[in-house]
């Protein structure tokens, strides 16, 4: 198991605490997505330094979505900070682990974590103003299927694992996106989930 981080330092102990099978190990290692050769630069710190001949799957999990306004007022530089993380970071995952996936003995899979709010169909009825972040992912799911129809070894595909409270998200803004969903989609406030559930479904079926 390989985990990912913006600064290894500060994320070791809470990963290192996490359980584990028998027989796994956990490597930690740099990778910002807005840093261009991250990526490339720990899949040669992989095979270099620990061995690593190949990868069976990549779940492209990191993003951001911190601006909350109308298109008119959404600043240009959020938009473009939420495509060099959101769209341009699992690129920049994908190009760089490449090759150590075309090398796994498995069937080996690319996925990218995406949201309702990417799509198309939804965007004039979800009530959040996320011009900046549903822009980003709308664009990222654009990038993974040309992924699959360009890499026929390559499974490759966005999930979206529902409203899952995360660290990224703080009380007040969990509580204004939860009133707000509440007012308009019935039966929401049986969604949230914590980030366990989903990712246990996807491990099982591995």
């Amino acid at each position: 198991m390989v985990a990912a981080v913006r600064n290894p330092q500060a994320a070791t102990r809470e990963l290192k605490s996490l359980s584990k099978g028998p027989s796994s190990d956990l490597i930690i290692v740099k990778i910002d997505s807005l840093a261009p050769s991250d990526a490339s630069s720990a899949a040669k710190e992989l095979q270099d330094t620990y061995g690593i001949t190949h990868i069976d799957l990549v779940i492209a999990n990191s993003g951001i979505g911190d601006v909350y306004a109308p298109a008119y007022q959404t600043k240009i530089e959020d938009v473009q900070e939420h495509f060099a993380v959101n769209t341009l970071g699992p690129l920049r995952l994908f190009q760089g682990m490449r090759s150590l996936l075309s090398k796994s003995t498995r069937t080996p899979k690319f996925v990218i974590l995406s949201t309702a709010i990417a799509s198309l169909e939804l965007t004039t009825t979800f009530p959040l103003q996320t011009a900046a972040y549903g822009a980003s992912k709308t664009a990222v799911n654009f990038i993974c299927r040309r992924i699959h129809a360009e890499e026929d070894w390559l499974v490759t595909f966005p999930v979206s694992p529902g409203y899952v409270v995360i660290l990224i998200l703080s009380d007040l803004e969990i509580e204004a996106c939860f009133l707000t969903l509440c007012l308009h989609l019935d039966g929401f406030k049986q969604t949230w989930v914590t980030p366990q559930p989903p990712f246990q479904v996807w491990i099982k079926h591995q």
